[in-house]
């Protein structure tokens, strides 16, 4: 998990260990959130992350800037 998070600080151009907790937590929903997407008991968080670290990356980005950028609510709901 240490790839994980060393690459995901280099993608957000994060120096240093103060915001490593914060990732942490974005890393581990993100493998959280793949399981139940995947719904196979067959996969195990350790198999995401040897054999799918890319798709963890983007998703604890994704939630990381959403939280900075405050875009985390609905901002418009269309209905037809």
């Amino acid at each position: 998990m240490q790839s994980i998070l060393k690459t995901l600080k280099k993608l957000l151009s994060i120096e240093g260990n103060k915001e490593d907790d914060v990732l942490s937590i974005h890393i581990d929903n993100s493998i959280r959130s793949i399981l139940v997407y995947l719904n196979n008991p067959k996969f195990t968080p350790d198999d995401l992350i040897n054999n799918f670290p890319n798709a963890i990356i983007q998703l604890a980005m994704r939630q990381y800037r959403a939280i900075k950028d405050d875009s985390m609510g609905i901002s418009s709901i269309t209905q037809g």
